[in-house]
């Protein structure tokens, strides 16, 4: 699948998030708009600066009505204590399979690696 882009229907998810509950896009869509972003894996230097920009600009995203979720294919264990080490204020979600990634058209980087974007 091609990757999505500026106004497509974004492809409807459920997946656990490092609390273990089950996070719809379809309900945060129904909240206002949403920003879902992938990232390659927990704990690495370049995620998780990527997850505290998030961090830091998510006063921003709320005054204009955004909610912010991130999805790997990590664990939702490994998940849970990457939210509390960057001290996280939003959902990360485990697409364990990739199988979100790849209904979105996430690229992989040098080929093999899951790919970062954000929708």
């Amino acid at each position: 699948m091609a990757s999505v882009k500026a106004g497509d229907t974004a492809p409807e998810f459920a997946l656990k998030s490092q609390e273990g509950e089950v996070v719809r896009l379809s309900d945060l869509l129904a909240r206002g708009p949403a920003v879902v972003y992938f990232y390659p894996k927990d704990n690495t230097p370049g995620c998780t600066a990527e997850a505290g920009a998030f961090r830091d600009g998510y006063t921003k995203f709320g005054e204009l009505g955004a909610e912010v979720v991130g999805i790997s294919s990590d664990s939702v264990d490994s998940h849970k204590g990457f939210a509390n080490d960057c001290r996280l204020p939003f959902k990360i979600l485990s697409d364990t399979d990739g199988a979100v990634r790849k209904r979105y058209g996430v690229p992989s980087s040098m080929g093999f690696l899951p790919g970062r974007v954000t929708t």
